[in-house]
């Protein structure tokens, strides 16, 4: 089987966990142990994971997992597979696995959310909503995996996700995706318009790796073999989101007889967006980095000209780097060096996969 690098891995794994549905919404995650403290008992991240921007009083802590012993080695076949998309390598988890895996680390919302990711059973989301209605990292995902709610249903949803998180952009965009799927463009674009102001932009994304790997970890098995799993079946779901919302932007601007007022403001929307998933929070992937480029060069017509030359040097820079470093990681695979790995995976869920790929390339060069 041919190997090929960890960011067409990422890419792949991504394509086939995803199905399609949503690229993601993604940020690391809220563990409420209970109706106010997501974290206690949780295994939710480790020392290691960066921690969200700073809110006071926030319900968004972490925690470090408990460390279980090695039972098995790291199952490079495993990892081979992944690297071709193949998901269908993943172990299965039985009922009683994941109720031993609650009594032991906590009923938090980061933990139910990890084991519906991974098991695909509702009944474990409809478990976290019950137990956690207004946690933002239950409401994100029933939102993002359940396209077949109600509109009541959705809004509702919505509506508590505005406001247990004000500051973080995402369920804006969420809606915003819904109402310009829904045809209604201006709409759409208010809401798209209204997540610019909201700097906040948290994706769960730490957390809902630590949890994952923690599951799988407490089933016995390797702990690098766990954090692949965690790290690399991880639903992005907030990517397809932008992605359609700049489409959505994108017929506004092309739309028959569109006043030139509508086409500046949803080329600054789109401006806006690209530059929103460029940041670290929401480019930890290069996926992630890629989808920013492409919805800021859509909206880079609605800049200063001076700008738009800039920046326009700059991803044709930022492109050709990918390009370069997504070469240095092939040697990783092929080499099966655990202890480069582990320290590649680390510096992926605090840096980034780009900052990572860097030192990867750093590191080759020696």
């Amino acid at each position: 089987m041919k190997l090929r690098n960890i960011t067409i891995l990422l890419c792949a794994v991504i394509a086939v966990v995803i199905g399609g549905a949503y690229f993601v919404r993604d940020r690391d995650s809220d563990n409420i142990g209970d109706a106010g403290s997501d974290t206690e008992g949780s295994p939710s991240a480790s020392a290691d994971d960066p921690p969200r921007p700073s809110k006071t009083g926030s319900i968004y802590t972490i925690t470090t997992p408990q460390q279980t012993a090695r039972k098995q080695p790291v199952d490079w076949n495993r990892l081979a597979a992944l690297s071709e998309g193949n998901v269908g390598t993943l172990p299965k988890l039985a009922t009683a696995d994941c109720e031993h895996f609650l009594a032991k680390n906590g009923e938090t919302p980061a933990n139910l959310i990890a084991i519906f990711d991974q098991t695909g059973d509702r009944k474990w989301l409809e478990r976290a909503l019950a137990a956690f209605p207004d946690s933002p990292l239950v409401l994100f995902n029933a939102l993002a995996e359940s396209p077949n709610a109600s509109a009541e249903q959705r809004t509702a949803w919505l509506e508590k996700l505005k406001a247990a998180d004000p500051e973080n952009p995402v369920a804006w965009l969420i809606s915003a995706h819904a109402f310009f799927k829904d045809g209604h463009a201006r709409e759409g674009a208010a809401e798209a318009s209204a997540a610019l102001a909201r700097p906040g932009l948290y994706t769960y994304f730490a957390e809902r790796i630590a949890a994952t790997r923690a599951l799988y970890e407490d089933s016995g098995m390797h702990p690098l073999d766990a954090e692949l799993i965690a790290t690399f079946s991880l639903k992005m779901q907030l990517l397809q989101t932008a992605q359609q919302t700049g489409l959505g932007l994108e017929a506004m601007k092309n739309a028959e007889g569109a006043e030139r007022a509508v086409i500046a403001e949803a080329a600054r929307i789109q401006y806006g967006l690209g530059r929103m998933f460029q940041t670290p929070e929401a480019s930890r992937t290069l996926i992630g980095q890629l989808v920013g480029i492409s919805l800021e060069t859509k909206g880079l017509g609605s800049q200063p000209t001076e700008l738009q030359e800039t920046r326009k040097a700059e991803i044709e820079s930022q492109k050709a780097e990918i390009r370069e470093l997504t070469k240095a990681a092939n040697d990783l695979l092929i080499s099966k060096d655990e202890d480069q790995l582990t320290e590649y995976l680390r510096r992926f869920r605090t840096e980034g996969e780009l900052a990572t790929l860097r030192w990867l390339k750093a590191q080759s060069a020696k």
